[in-house]
C-alpha cells in the first residue's frame, strides 16, 4: 500500500487480519472467491438474505435493490483473479494465531460527550491501546 491506497489488484480479496469480539474472531472474506461460482441471480438472492458476523456489513446488502446488487456482482467479477481464501472463523474460546483487533465496549455514559452512548476501543493483542486523536474524543477516555 502507498499512502493508504490499496492496489486494484488486491481489492476485495479478504485479509488475514482478524476482528475479535464476543462472537469470536472473524476475517474479512475474499468476495472474489465468494462470487466466483455464483450466477448473478444466485448472488442477488444470497445478498438479500445474508447474515454474517462482524465486520461484514451484511445488513447493508440486505436493504439494497436488486439492481444495486447486480452492479456489485458485476464489479466484483470484473476485478479478475480471485486469489486465496481468507482464514476461517475462530470461536470465542480459541486464541487466534494471527494478528487481530479486539473490540471492547466502554460504559454507556461518557464524561464530556453528551451524544455518545458507547465507544468501541480498538486494542492490539499486545495490549497497546489506540487513543482517538481528535480532541473532542480525547477527553472521553
Amino acid at each position: 500500500m502507498n499512502e493508504g491506497k490499496v492496489p486494484e489488484s488486491e481489492w476485495l480479496k479478504g485479509s488475514s487480519f482478524g476482528w475479535r469480539g464476543p462472537w469470536g474472531t472473524t476475517y474479512p472474506p475474499n468476495l472474489r472467491l465468494y462470487v466466483k461460482d455464483l450466477t448473478e441471480a444466485q448472488w442477488v438472492e444470497k445478498a438479500q438474505t445474508l447474515k454474517r458476523r462482524p465486520p461484514m456489513p451484511w445488513f447493508d446488502l440486505n436493504i439494497m435493490t436488486a439492481n444495486d446488487l447486480r452492479a456489485i456482482y458485476r464489479f466484483i467479477k470484473s476485478l479478475g483473479e480471485p486469489g486465496i481464501q481468507a482464514p476461517a472463523f475462530i470461536p470465542p474460546d480459541k486464541e487466534p494465531p494471527m494478528h487481530m483487533r479486539r473490540f471492547l465496549r466502554r460504559p454507556r455514559r461518557l464524561r464530556n460527550h453528551k451524544k455518545a452512548e458507547r465507544v468501541i476501543l480498538v486494542i492490539y493483542t499486545a495490549g497497546m491501546s489506540l487513543k482517538p486523536r481528535h480532541p473532542r474524543y480525547r477527553s472521553c477516555l
